[in-house]
């Protein structure tokens, strides 16, 4: 029986649900380590295994044999689970279901970036943000049920985070939970088990904190992702709905170019289900999310409309200055009272505190950062200090900039190559790769004391948590990025991102080697490895997974440098060609290898589906009767799409042919599906460029005035399509309307590929890169061609 088809017929059969003295029948799990329990109450648990219908007796008996069992110890409960499928078939397959459910596995958990902002903040302090508790908005909002969106605005550093995290965690001290079933690690057990099954919180708070410093919190589906993530682990049930639709797309479905619409259809139909009711949606800092966030307000304002019995809070930039004020001044207190050294001076401590409250300028982070400050000193020079302190945040990132020019030329150095560096990493960076990403000396990236010595010489820019170094605030960022930039980039941002590539590449050249985890066997699961102590790809780590993503910024302005790294015995090459395969084992133990497959089109009238990892065929697909030219994947990898003279369109999972496309009367050498998925464009010799409903392979356009079409290509919006042909021109046109907007003369025999880039403002050919601003004129422009940015094929 599936965990969704299990979870529904509980909530959904006519039976009386269980008692409140039946539902305390829980298995309670031990805090210390991941073992499993019995309780005394199992004869009431049993009691009511066995009112249960007739569909439920397998169950029924799986839970008493494993209740039989003695307490046994585990690390990995995935494991333990698949070494008892045996005697254990439906249990397991349920256990298993949620241990390994693809939504729940998302890159950083909401409940530890709370603890971490908290901590990293100097801790959350109830009289700080208790005012909005009582203010007449929130109560309105609270309590009102056509009131359900709060949205809270203010300047950066004035507190809202910090105010966000009072909020949540007021109501949760208040909602019944079952002990311990969050623990990490437990989930194998039976109470986390049972705990699926019972309604967990009255009122669940499903939060997220954007951060725009760190890719894995800076988009749309990552805010998805959370939300999700703490729903499902504050009520289960609503698993099913995630369940339904993995079952039929696997993993796939959360991680490729369609996942925040896959993950915003399953939350909405999370949210509309009853057992959501009472639920809060929370938002921190939404003008962070750096990507898809005009999606994201679509989805909140449907949510805030369509769901009656959601509450929404969203927080972004500009509060109520009064309560900030007396906020603030709360928090000074605070930080005072951590001063040791001011406990037996009353006298300083109260002109300390007068100092701090009349500088502060409504802003905590100022506050936080000064604070910061006087911990290290004497108490006879923090008014000092404080007199030389601006008011303001910029005032103060500026005099914090003063002191780094103020050190010796070779600390001054070492300071701006660390802001450079972390400043522009996609996400925080470990301590050993910082110092190695930003070519510290190796007498000093061989010491994470010395490392974080040159950071503490950053002012305050940067923080530490868990072997991470971070930036304190969005609005550092922007800082060094705009009014620093050419201070702390010296030979600008495209220099930066070239440097990281090529230290990248060094790094990976001196760590990779083969059977890093010395782990002696080719074969063995990746669920098997243990990571050893310390991790030998940890300077590597993140190297691995963003090189190219440092290069692809680096080449976007066409400078010389980088694009010589693309060259037959560059840089890249160079790598490639001896530690290619290390690269992949790296990638695999650091769980970043993707699913992949590959489509072939071949001359024997078939195409072949592979296992990129394995190079294992899973399936041929036959219906051609001509050669096969060209084979495409939709965005969502649910469909294919191969060309012969017809266009083909297959389904990927099964093999099975969903619609034959025919109109083209020469072959078709290139197919492309658009960005949603909706619209398909084959591109043939016959002259022409036709556009389907990829669904019901209706025909919607016919796109004339080409000589042979070679390629054709979806621009990333869908709105328009680019075309490469025989006569040495290359044409976008407009998806919808067929009107040709733009012609370019290439100058060579013929043209044989395009594509747009990602932002779509240049096409990408064999023939070079050029520039694109699609006008609409009539006749069609013509646009010429700007130093190729790729050299011919």
């Amino acid at each position: 029986m599936g965990l969704s088809d299990y979870l529904d017929r509980w909530y959904r059969c006519s039976q009386p649900t269980a008692t409140d003295e039946q539902q305390k029948a829980i298995v309670e799990t031990a805090t210390s380590s991941c073992v499993l329990h019995k309780t005394h109450e199992d004869s009431v648990f049993k009691q009511w295994v066995k009112s249960r219908r007739a569909r439920a007796m397998v169950m029924g008996s799986e839970l008493e044999r494993y209740l039989r069992l003695e307490p046994q110890e585990t690390e990995d409960p995935i494991e333990w689970w698949m070494a008892h499928q045996g005697p254990f078939p439906v249990l397991s397959q349920l256990a298993l279901n949620i241990l390994t459910i693809p939504a729940m596995a998302t890159d950083s958990l909401p409940r530890d970036d709370k603890t971490r902002i908290e901590q990293t903040k100097g801790g959350l302090l109830k009289d700080s943000y208790k005012w909005v508790l009582d203010h007449e908005d929130f109560l309105r909002w609270r309590d009102d049920r056509e009131s359900r969106l709060l949205w809270i605005k203010g300047d950066a550093g004035k507190g809202k985070t910090m105010l966000l995290c009072g909020i949540v965690n007021e109501p949760s001290q208040s909602v019944r939970g079952i002990p311990n079933a969050s623990k990490g690690g437990l989930l194998g057990d039976l109470a986390n088990m049972i705990s699926l099954l019972l309604p967990t919180y009255a009122h669940p708070f499903s939060f997220f904190f954007c951060q725009g410093t760190d890719s894995r919190l800076n988009s749309a589906t990552a805010v998805l992702r959370g939300l999700i993530y703490l729903l499902l682990t504050q009520q289960p049930s609503l698993i099913s709905h995630i369940q339904d639709r993995s079952d039929h797309a696997g993993r796939r479905l959360f991680e490729d170019t369609n996942a925040f619409y896959a993950l915003s259809e399953a939350l909405a139909s999370m949210l509309c289900d009853r057992r959501a009711k009472g639920c809060y949606m929370v938002i921190d800092a939404l003008d962070e999310c750096e990507t898809g966030l005009p999606q994201l307000l679509h989805f909140i304002v449907r949510g805030a409309s369509e769901f009656a019995h959601i509450k929404w809070i969203v927080l972004s930039l500009e509060l109520n200055a009064q309560h900030v004020t007396q906020a603030i001044n709360t928090f000074i207190d605070y930080k005072i009272s951590e001063l040791v050294s001011l406990k037996g001076d009353k006298t300083l401590r109260d002109k300390v505190r007068h100092e701090m409250q009349r500088k502060a300028d409504g802003t905590f982070l100022w506050a936080a950062l000064v604070a910061q400050e006087l911990r290290s000193i004497q108490p006879w020079d923090m008014l000092s200090l404080l007199k030389q302190r601006p008011s303001g945040l910029l005032p103060l990132y500026h005099r914090m900039m003063e002191q780094i020019g103020k050190l010796q030329p070779e600390n001054r150095e070492l300071c701006r190559l660390i802001l450079s560096t972390a400043t522009i990493a996609y996400q925080p960076l470990l301590l050993c790769a910082l110092g190695l990403l930003s070519g510290l000396p190796a007498h000093i990236t061989r010491d994470s004391l010395y490392i974080q010595r040159v950071i503490d010489m950053c002012g305050s820019f940067l923080t530490i948590r868990n072997g991470h170094v971070y930036l304190i605030h969005q609005s550092v960022k922007d800082f060094l990025t705009t009014e620093m930039s050419g201070k702390i980039f010296q030979y600008g941002f495209t220099a930066a991102h070239h440097t990281i590539f090529l230290k990248s590449i060094q790094i990976m050249k001196e760590t990779l080697r083969r059977d890093i985890y010395n782990l002696q066997h080719p074969g063995i699961s990746i669920d098997d490895v243990r990571q050893p102590e310390p991790d030998p790809l940890a300077p590597a780590r993140y190297s691995c997974f963003y090189w190219v993503d440092h290069l692809r910024v680096a080449i976007s302005h066409g400078t010389s440098r980088p694009i010589d790294d693309l060259h037959d015995d560059g840089t890249i090459y160079k790598f490639l060609s001896k530690k290619y395969l290390y690269w992949l084992e790296a990638l695999s133990l650091l769980r970043g290898m993707p699913e992949r497959r590959l489509a072939s089109a071949s001359g024997d009238e078939t195409v072949k589906v592979w296992d990129a990892a394995t190079g294992h065929c899973q399936a041929t697909l036959k219906g051609h009767s001509g050669w096969v030219h060209s084979v495409a994947f939709s965005p969502d990898g649910q469909r294919l799409a191969s060309a012969s003279g017809v266009v083909k369109v297959w389904d990927a999972a099964t093999g099975h042919c969903q619609a034959t496309l025919e109109g083209h009367s020469n072959k078709v050498p290139s197919v492309a599906f658009s960005p949603d998925g909706e619209r398909l464009a084959s591109a043939s010799w016959d002259r022409t460029i036709k556009v389907w409903d990829a669904a019901t392979g209706h025909c919607e356009a016919t796109l004339k005035g080409s000589n042979r079409v070679q390629s054709v290509a979806f621009s990333p919006d869908g709105e328009h399509l680019a075309s490469a042909s025989s006569d040495k021109t290359a044409k976008v046109w407009d998806a919808t309307t067929g009107h040709c907007q733009a012609k370019l003369d290439v100058g060579r025999s013929r043209l044989d590929t395009i594509r747009f880039d990602e932002t779509g403002a240049r096409l990408l050919t064999d023939a070079g890169t050029f520039d694109l601003s699609v006008p609409s004129p009539s006749p069609p422009a013509t646009l010429s061609a700007r130093s190729p940015l790729y050299h011919p094929c």
